[in-house]
């Protein structure tokens, strides 16, 4: 039976990888058409079938070209110190203590655990944050992806289109930054209610 956790992965996937790796393979195959395909001309179903294939191909480049933005985000998240982020985050922790202690909790950061206890145990709560992610990483990927689109437009002399999608980068990081922070908000502020709730007890100490 498939659960919305699982199709959220799946959108995720589609979020981040395949659109903006279409976005880019359609532009660059408009212009670049016997690169694709002229060794081997392919027509009808087998042309999409390249499509597909070159989307997620260059979707995971992007992917994991964007994934170097983080350190980034995480940068001018500190610079900007925002209070609610902040407070849940240590809140967060300080409950992620009750249940890890030692190298345990080391091995996993604060975010990743909220994220584990609601997909274990409070899937309709890691909907929420599954959404929010899905569109983070989607962005996350524009951000590379648009100024690629760029390149290849300043390339084929169509300038205007080329300005117009590089003033798309700012709206697109905007956008990821916002969408990440409020996602890891969010995570937090669930664990934080559920421990409030009593939903979330830690294991007895062992000890003495």
């Amino acid at each position: 039976m498939v659960k919305p956790t699982d199709y959220f992965v799946g959108m995720i996937d589609f979020f981040s990888v395949f659109l903006p790796g279409g976005m880019f393979t359609f532009v660059t195959y408009s212009k670049y058409k016997s690169f694709f395909f002229g060794v081997v001309p392919l027509e009808g179903s087998q042309v999409w079938i390249g499509f597909l294939f070159f989307s997620y191909l260059l979707g995971h480049i992007i992917y994991m070209i964007g994934a170097r933005l983080d350190p980034l985000y995480e940068k001018h998240r500190r610079s900007r110190n925002p209070y609610t982020n902040e407070l849940a985050f240590q809140r967060a922790s300080d409950i992620k203590h009750k249940f890890l202690s030692g190298n345990e909790s080391g091995s996993v950061n604060t975010f990743q655990w909220s994220t584990s206890v609601l997909t274990t145990s409070y899937p309709d709560a890691m909907n929420e944050i599954n959404r929010l992610v899905a569109d983070q990483k989607f962005f996350r990927s524009l951000v590379v992806a648009v100024p690629l689109i760029s390149l290849i437009l300043i390339l084929n002399s169509d300038n205007l289109q080329a300005v117009v999608f590089f003033a798309l980068i700012i709206p697109c990081y905007i956008r990821y930054y916002e969408r990440r922070l409020k996602s890891t908000t969010r995570a937090y502020q669930y664990v934080i209610m559920l421990e409030g709730l009593g939903k979330l007890v830690p294991p007895k100490s062992t000890n003495g």
